[in-house]
C-alpha cells in the first residue's frame, strides 16, 4: 500500500520545488553568461600577449640574441594558468621554450600536446594570430607565426616558426560556478521565505484541521483514544461533528462483533470475498502457535497437513464458486508442531445489499475424539486379533448355549465358527461332568465373580472325547450376565504328566544307585591313589637311600663319571617324588569337596609370600605388591593353592633377570576381583597359551627349570570348580603376567 503523505507536507514540497526551480534557471544563466565573458576576455589577453611575444621574438632572433629569446618565453610563466609557452620551428622542434631545457627537444618528451595541426597551418598560411577555445577539454590555444631571419647572405626570410601557448581554462570556469552559486543564493533566500510563509498560513487554515479530522477517523477505526475536535462553525467544524457521531455508532457495532468473535474459544476466521483470510481470533492464534500476518491471505495453508492441502482447497473453492456454507475435516499444525484434527464449518456472507462479502468460519478440534475412536478401534482389532489367533479356546455362553467360539475352540469340538454359534453346552460336554459344568454357569450367570477352574470330559461333534481344562468368569453384557471363558485341550498334557511322573520315578532310582556306584568308585580310587603313591615312594625312598650311601662311605671309589651318575639317579628320584605328590595334589583338587566362604585375598596374599621369603631374599627380587583388602568368595585351600603355584613360577622364571621384579595387583570390578601376578623373566610364545595349562605339558626343559609340568594345570582345575577363570598374556624375553578373575 502506497505512503500516505500529509497534505502540509505536498504544499510545502511544492512551493519548495518552485523556488528551487527559479534559483537553477538563475544559476544557469549566471553561470553561462560569467562562462562566456571570462573567455572572452582570457581570449583578448592570449591575443595580446601572442602578438606581442612574436614582435619581440622576431626582433631579437634579427639581433641573434638567443639569450633574449629565452629570456622573452621564460616571462610567459607568469600568465594565469599558462600550461606552457614555446617557440616551435618548422621542422615541429622547439627552439625555445617556457620551461628549462625544451630547447631543441620534442613536446612530447615534457607531457604537453602539441597545437592542432589545422590550427598551426592556418596560422602559417596566413601569417595571422589563431586562438581556438576548446570546451571539451576545459583548454585555450594560441599559435602566433614568427619569421625567422633569413640566412647569412640571403635576400629574405623564407622559414616561418610560431609561438604556441596552452591555457587552462577550468580554473575560469570554477570561478564562474562560484560567483553564480553566490548570486542564486541571494535569489533563493526571499523565494524561500515566501514559501515559508505561504505554507504556514496553509497549515494552519486548512491542512492541519483537515489532518486532525483523518486523526479522528483513524484513531476510531483502530480503537484509539479521541484527538481535540476540529473547532469553527465553517464546514470544517460541522464535517467534525457529523464525522463523530458515525464514526461511534460504526465503532460501538464493530467493537461488539470483534469482541464477541475474539472471545469465541473456538478457532474463527473471516475472508473477503475472493477468498482469501483477512482475520482470525485468539483462539486461532494459540491453536496454531504463529503470528496473525502469517495466517492472512493463503498463508495459513502453510499448517494444513500436506496430503489435505489438494482437498481443502478444492472444498473452499467450491464452496466460494457456489456461495453456499460448507463443512469439512483436515489436520491443522498445531502449536506443538504436530497436527490436530479440525472440523471447519464456514458460512457465507452477505451485505444489506446483497453483495457477497466473504465468509465467515469456525472450527472444533477434533483431535481427542480421533485419538480415541482410533484407541478403541485399534483395540478392539488387537482384542479380535489376539482372540482369533490364540492357541487356546475362548467362549461366551449365556443360558447354556455358545455365544461366540474362537476358531481354535471350533476346531477342537469339531465345528466352524459360525456352526458352533447357538449349540447347547450339553452337546459339547460328557453326560457324566454335565452336573458340574452346569452348576459352574449357574453360579456365574447369578453373579459370583469368583474364577471357575475344571477339568473335564469334552465332546466333539463326531462324538470322540478329549481332556479340557476350562477357566471362566461371568461379565456383564448386552445379553445380560455371560460367562467368557477358555479351553484348552490338555489330552496330551495330561499322557505327558503321566509318563513323566513314571520317568521321574525310574530316574530316581538309577540315579541313587548311580551314586551309590560313583561313591563307591571314587572310595576306591582314592584307596587306590594312595597306595599307589605309598608303593612308588617305598622303592624311591630306598634308591634316594642307598645312592646317599655311595656317596658318604664309597665316593673315594668313585671316578667323576659315577658320582655324576649318582647324582643324576638322586636328582631323578626328587623329581619323581614331586611328581607324585603334585599328581596327588592334582587328584585331591578334583575329588575334595568345596568350602565356599569369605576370603580377604590381601592376608591370603601376605601367607604365600612369606612362604616364599628366604628365595625372595635369595635372588634379590623386588616385590610391588598393590592388593587393598578385598574379600572373595572362593575355596581358601583352593586359593592358596593357586597363588602358591603363581608365586612360586614367577620367582623360578624371574631369577635370571637383573634386577628380578614381580608385581601383584587386585582390583574390584563390580560382581568380580581381577588380579594379575606379573614377572620380567623368560616369558613366552602366546601360541603356547591353552598348552602351558594342560598336565605334564613343559615349555622349558627341565634341566634349565625344574617342574612337574603339573603346577598350571592345578590352578586352572582350581580356578574352574571355584567358579573363576585363569588366562596369561607374555612374550618372550618380556616376562609373563597370569590374571585371575574371582567371584565377589
Amino acid at each position: 500500500m502506497a505512503s500516505q503523505r500529509p497534505l502540509r507536507h505536498l504544499l510545502l514540497f511544492i512551493l519548495l520545488f518552485f523556488g528551487l526551480l527559479v534559483a537553477l534557471a538563475q544559476f544557469s544563466f549566471i553561470v553561462q553568461t560569467h562562462s562566456d565573458e571570462a573567455r572572452s576576455q582570457l581570449e583578448a589577453l592570449v591575443r595580446h600577449t601572442g602578438v606581442t611575444l612574436a614582435a619581440n621574438l622576431e626582433a631579437a632572433m634579427r639581433e641573434g640574441d638567443d639569450g633574449f629569446v629565452d629570456h622573452l618565453l621564460a616571462q610567459q610563466i607568469t600568465l594565469p594558468n599558462l600550461t606552457y609557452a614555446a617557440l616551435v620551428g618548422g621542422t615541429g622542434r622547439v627552439l625555445s621554450g617556457s620551461h628549462p631545457g625544451m630547447r631543441d627537444q620534442d613536446l612530447a618528451r615534457f607531457g604537453f600536446k602539441a597545437a592542432p595541426d589545422g590550427l598551426v597551418e592556418t596560422a602559417r598560411s596566413t601569417l595571422g594570430a589563431q586562438i581556438l577555445d576548446d570546451r571539451d577539454a576545459q583548454q585555450m590555444w594560441g599559435v602566433f607565426p614568427v619569421r625567422l631571419p633569413s640566412p647569412a647572405g640571403g635576400i629574405r626570410a623564407r622559414q616561418t616558426a610560431y609561438v604556441s601557448l596552452l591555457i587552462d581554462t577550468a580554473p575560469h570556469l570554477r570561478a564562474a560556478l562560484y560567483h553564480a552559486a553566490g548570486q542564486s543564493v541571494i535569489v533563493l533566500l526571499p523565494i524561500l521565505l515566501l514559501s515559508g510563509a505561504i505554507w504556514v498560513m496553509v497549515s494552519v487554515l486548512l491542512t492541519n484541521r483537515i489532518e486532525r479530522l483523518l486523526v479522528y477517523a483513524r484513531s476510531q477505526a483502530r480503537g484509539g483514544t479521541l484527538p481535540e475536535p476540529v473547532s469553527g462553525a465553517d464546514e470544517l467544524g460541522q464535517l467534525d461533528t457529523a464525522l463523530a457521531d458515525l464514526m461511534r455508532e460504526v465503532l460501538d457495532s464493530r467493537d461488539f462483533h470483534v469482541r464477541l468473535l475474539e472471545c469465541m474459544p473456538n478457532p474463527t476466521w473471516r475472508a473477503g470475498a475472493d477468498g482469501r483470510r483477512n482475520y482470525v481470533n485468539r483462539a486461532w492464534q494459540a491453536f496454531t502457535g504463529r503470528e496473525v500476518v502469517q495466517e492472512l491471505g493463503e498463508g495459513w495453508f502453510q499448517g494444513v497437513h500436506p496430503d489435505d492441502v489438494a482437498g481443502c482447497r478444492q472444498v473452499y473453492s467450491d464452496a466460494m464458486a457456489r456461495r453456499e456454507a460448507f463443512v469439512t475435516e483436515y489436520r491443522l499444525r498445531f502449536h506443538d508442531g504436530g497436527y490436530h484434527w479440525l472440523s471447519d464449518h464456514g458460512e457465507p456472507l452477505f451485505g444489506t445489499d446483497g453483495v457477497f462479502l466473504g465468509f465467515i468460519g469456525s472450527c472444533y478440534d477434533l483431535q481427542q475424539e480421533k485419538t480415541a475412536s482410533a484407541a478403541v478401534a485399534a483395540s478392539e482389532e488387537r482384542f479380535r486379533s489376539l482372540v482369533e489367533h490364540a492357541l487356546v479356546g475362548v467362549f461366551l455362553i449365556h443360558d447354556g448355549r455358545m455365544l461366540y467360539g474362537n476358531p481354535q475352540l471350533a476346531e477342537w469340538f469339531g465345528y466352524t465358527t459360525e456352526s458352533i454359534v447357538g449349540v447347547p453346552v450339553s452337546a459339547l460336554v460328557q453326560t457324566a461332568d454335565l452336573p458340574l459344568v452346569e452348576g459352574q454357569l449357574r453360579l456365574r450367570e447369578a453373579g459370583n465373580t469368583d474364577r471357575a477352574h475344571y477339568v473335564l470330559r469334552a465332546k466333539r461333534h463326531d462324538g470322540s472325547e478329549f481332556l479340557a481344562e476350562v477357566y471362566g468368569i461371568g461379565i456383564p453384557h448386552e445379553e445380560g450376565t455371560v460367562v467368557i471363558g477358555t479351553l484348552l485341550d490338555v489330552t496330551e498334557r495330561k499322557t505327558a504328566e503321566a509318563r513323566i511322573r513314571q520317568l521321574n520315578a525310574d530316574l530316581e532310582l538309577r540315579v541313587e544307585q548311580r551314586t551309590n556306584e560313583l561313591a563307591a568308585l571314587n572310595d576306591e580310587l582314592e584307596t587306590f591313589a594312595y597306595s599307589v603313591a605309598h608303593d612308588l615312594k617305598a622303592p624311591l625312598r630306598g634308591i634316594d637311600g642307598y645312592s646317599h650311601l655311595l656317596l658318604e662311605d664309597h665316593v673315594d671309589r668313585l671316578d667323576e663319571e659315577g658320582r655324576l651318575f649318582i647324582g643324576n639317579i638322586r636328582a631323578g628320584v626328587k623329581q619323581m617324588a614331586r611328581l607324585i605328590d603334585d599328581l596327588l595334589a592334582y587328584s585331591r583338587m578334583e575329588r575334595r569337596s568345596l568350602q565356599r566362604t569369605s576370603v580377604n585375598l590381601a592376608t591370603v596374599l601376605r601367607g604365600i609370600l612369606a612362604e616364599h621369603a628366604a628365595e625372595i631374599d635369595e635372588n634379590q627380587v623386588h616385590i610391588d605388591v598393590d592388593v587393598s583388602d578385598i574379600s572373595v568368595e572362593v575355596d581358601p585351600d583352593g586359593l592358596a593353592q593357586v597363588l602358591r603355584n603363581l608365586v612360586g613360577n614367577a620367582l623360578k622364571y624371574s631369577r635370571q633377570a637383573r634386577p628380578a621384579k614381580i608385581r601383584i595387583v587386585a582390583r574390584a570390578e563390580g560382581d568380580w576381583c581381577h588380579l594379575f601376578v606379573r614377572d620380567n623373566g623368560i616369558g613366552f610364545d602366546m601360541k603356547f597359551h591353552d598348552r602351558i595349562f594342560d598336565i605334564f605339558q613343559r615349555l622349558q626343559r627341565a634341566e634349565d627349570y625344574s617342574g612337574t609340568g603339573v603346577g598350571l594345570a592345578i590352578v586352572r582345575k582350581a580356578m574352574q570348580r571355584m567358579g573363576g577363570r585363569v588366562w596369561a598374556e607374555s612374550a618372550p624375553g618380556e616376562g609373563a603376567s597370569f590374571h585371575l578373575e574371582l567371584p565377589r
